[in-house]
């Protein structure tokens, strides 16, 4: 679960209704139907992921007719709901030291909004990952790190001589 999250930034929700048919193995992809728009969503599925998640099937899952993958371990054995995920996040996040931290499972996600903007990836290719339909949702997600702008930042033009106007200077 947390490497679902850390890897593709989804919702809980997301991650609770992912079938065992949302997974190809041959092609190595992922069907994600997103939570909040419904559109579906192909990604890669990254080698971590897969080898984790055949770990989870063998040795882990329950052995139960329910296609959801991830599926509760007590009784009643059913599947996981997006809250059940975010109990998970939470108490992995505590045995961590880390249960001062806000969000659970959608800490994550704005984790790996962060990260995909700090290696330039345009916030519109980002939204489109997160399922946002506008960019100004998306940046809400992205923290901004300013000190780094200002080192890449270009000179504003300006005209030559103007002196009111050379402050406007980046």
């Amino acid at each position: 679960i947390l490497e679902f999250l850390i890897t593709y930034g989804l919702r809980a929700g997301e991650i609770a209704n992912l079938k065992l048919d949302d997974i190809n193995w041959r092609e190595e992809t992922l069907c994600i139907v997103q939570r909040k728009n419904g559109k579906p969503l192909e990604l890669p599925l990254m080698p971590v992921v897969g080898k984790l998640l055949v770990q989870y099937l063998k040795y882990a899952r329950p052995a139960v007719v329910h296609r959801e993958i991830f599926l509760r371990h007590m009784a009643p054995i059913k599947p996981l709901q997006s809250g059940g995920i975010t109990c998970c996040v939470r108490r992995y996040l505590k045995r961590a030291g880390l249960d001062h931290i806000h969000g659970g499972a959608h800490l994550f996600r704005h984790t790996f909004a962060t990260n995909l903007c700090s290696q330039g990836v345009p916030l519109k290719h980002i939204g489109d990952l997160l399922g946002h339909k506008s960019c100004e949702s998306t940046q809400l997600y992205t923290k901004t790190n300013i000190p780094n702008l200002c080192g890449i930042a270009l000179e504003a033009p300006y005209l030559k001589g103007d002196k009111k106007n050379e402050k406007f200077r980046v």
